[in-house]
C-alpha cells in the first residue's frame, strides 16, 4: 500500500501518476528483495487507487500496488531478487 502525503493534498493528475509510479516501484523492488536502484525488465509495477479528481476528493489517497508479468506465474515472486521468474 502506498499513500500520497500530505493528507488532503490537492489533486494533480500528473503528480499523482508520477508519485504513485515511484512509490509502487519502490514497494515492488522491496517485495522482490531488490535494492531501491534495482530493476526487472520482466515485471512492471501497477496500482489501483483514486486517479480522478472526484475519486480523490474526500478519499484516503491510498493506492494498492502490484507487479505484473507478461507470462503466467506458478509461484510467488516475493524475495526472488534477480532469479528467473517461476513461469508456468
Amino acid at each position: 500500500m502506498y499513500t500520497i502525503a500530505p493528507p488532503e493534498a490537492p489533486f494533480d493528475e500528473a503528480a499523482v501518476k508520477s508519485a504513485t509510479a515511484k512509490g509502487c516501484t519502490t514497494i515492488g523492488l522491496k517485495y522482490l528483495g531488490l535494492p531501491e536502484n534495482g530493476s526487472r525488465e520482466d515485471l512492471a509495477p501497477g496500482s489501483v487507487g483514486p486517479k480522478t479528481a472526484p475519486d480523490w476528493l474526500g478519499g484516503d489517497q491510498a493506492f494498492a500496488c502490484y507487479l505484473m508479468s507478461p507470462k503466467p506465474l506458478k509461484a510467488t515472486v516475493r524475495g526472488i531478487g534477480s532469479a528467473p521468474l517461476p513461469s508456468a
